[in-house]
């Protein structure tokens, strides 16, 4: 995951800035990074869809309220889903000292996922497990519950990108951003 597609054009510099800060962070700091860039890409996917969106000032906004605009404006439910489950990991972490990331929480993250995320989830295992088979040294080991919410933030923020992007390059008369 150390290289991004030129298809994320204006993006790639932020989801190369986020791939180096999973690489260096603690557990409660990828939560909360991972937490903060999935909240930035939302809040772009929502000035993009609105027409006059710059005027949202996201201090006006609780997180939860943020996404429930996000739905208003036709963001995926594929990518909703676990946008909420990542924000409610971040405040369990909030609000519970002695929290950590366990198969628990990781498998109830994995379990949002549907449609295209999901689909995107299958095929990076799929690649990880055959790429360490061919003998290639792989850092991420998805049966740690670190690494598996890792690849899970990490495709939902590719998620949001796509859909910005494919929002971004519709027309007035198209149809909304859906997966």
């Amino acid at each position: 995951m150390s290289t991004i597609s030129p298809t994320f054009g204006p993006f790639e510099k932020e989801l190369t800035h986020f791939l180096k800060e999973m690489e260096s962070e603690d557990e409660l700091g990828v939560v909360v990074r991972c937490a903060i860039h999935i909240e930035h890409q939302v809040l772009g996917f929502v000035k993009d869809a609105l027409p006059n969106g710059d005027a949202i000032d996201r201090r006006d906004w609780e997180y939860s309220d943020l996404l429930t605009l996000a739905q208003a404006c036709d963001l995926s439910p594929q990518v909703l889903a676990p946008a909420r489950a990542i924000a409610k990991i971040r405040n369990q972490f909030a609000h519970n000292l002695d929290y950590a990331l366990d198969k628990n929480a990781s498998g109830s993250l994995q379990s949002t996922l549907t449609g295209v995320p999901l689909m995107s989830y299958r095929a990076a295992v799929k690649d990880l497990y055959n790429r360490k088979k061919q003998g290639t040294k792989i850092d991420m080991d998805l049966d740690r519950p670190l690494d598996q919410f890792k690849m899970i933030a990490y495709i939902v923020i590719l998620s949001v990108t796509a859909l910005r992007i494919k929002a971004t390059r519709g027309t007035a008369n198209s149809k909304p951003a859906t997966m």
